[in-house]
């Protein structure tokens, strides 16, 4: 795994990519009041399933996106995840989004932004 070092106060100190992918994990912090006028609305984000329900492999990569999934038992995981040929991960303004979905293609995930 390459780290690259930033000097300026922008942007974050340690910048990890993956080798075999080239998926990035860092960016900018960025301060905003969640009731702020200026903001759009949040979208929703989604993990759509490869079939009619989840697989194994799509199952563990929602819980390594999604924390609290992984406090939960696998059991109840993979009822909940079953129940749908999609998983709501939440609702997040723009500029949170485009992490999220870069982690989650990042875990093999297919992500859908509505």
């Amino acid at each position: 795994m390459e780290v690259r070092h930033s000097t300026n106060g922008m942007a974050p100190a340690e910048e990890p990519s993956c080798d075999a992918c080239g998926y990035h994990e860092g960016g900018e912090i960025l301060y905003a009041l969640p009731n702020s006028p200026s903001l759009p609305p949040p979208k929703q984000l989604l993990v759509r399933w490869t079939g009619k329900t989840p697989t194994a492999a799509e199952v563990a990569a929602v819980r390594q996106l999604v924390p609290d999934l992984a406090q939960k038992p696998l059991a109840v995981v993979v009822r909940e995840l079953s129940n749908s040929e999609r998983f709501l991960v939440g609702a997040y303004h723009e500029f949170e989004l485009n992490e999220l979905v870069a982690r989650g293609r990042h875990l093999g995930l297919e992500m859908v932004i509505e």
